[in-house]
């Protein structure tokens, strides 16, 4: 190669960036995308630093879209499938969209009045039978010797 001869650059090639999202459409791991696209085509990447520099928009792009059209299909069926919608895809809508968790409980409990308002050393000092009379940490000046 002389001096002064153009060095062809690597860049993203129209036919890779269309396998890419189909395949990654279709669930296929980037790991084999990448695999068959230094298998077949000539101006692959050959590093997968440099497949991510061109075409991560479009493996993003199809997750995306794959991600929208399948929560779309679950918040569907979570609604109007049957008289009160779908459990299964309810639930794993509320899991995975809304934080809920089977196993997280939170109670709410409202409360009548002030006097149920205790704190918690109050409501166990009650029902020990302690009053604030019999305070251990107030010495009484007649006890010293």
């Amino acid at each position: 190669m002389g001096l002064g001869t153009p060095i062809n650059k690597l860049g993203k090639n129209k036919k890779i960036s269309d396998y890419v999202r189909k395949s990654t459409k279709e669930g296929v791991s980037v790991k084999d995308i990448v695999g068959y696209v230094k298998a077949n085509f000539n101006d692959a990447p050959q590093s997968l630093n440099t497949f991510y520099k061109y075409y991560k928009e479009d493996l993003d792009a199809a997750r995306a879209e794959i991600a929208g059209e399948i929560g779309s299909l679950v918040v569907k069926r979570a609604k109007y499938e049957g008289e009160f919608g779908h459990f299964p895809s309810q639930e794993l809508f509320l899991r995975s969209k809304a934080g809920w968790s089977p196993t997280s409980t939170n109670i709410e409990v409202e409360q009548d009045s002030a006097d149920e308002d205790l704190s918690a050393i109050d409501q166990l000092a009650e029902l020990l039978g302690i009053t604030d009379e019999d305070d251990p940490d107030e010495t009484d000046s007649t006890d010293a010797t």
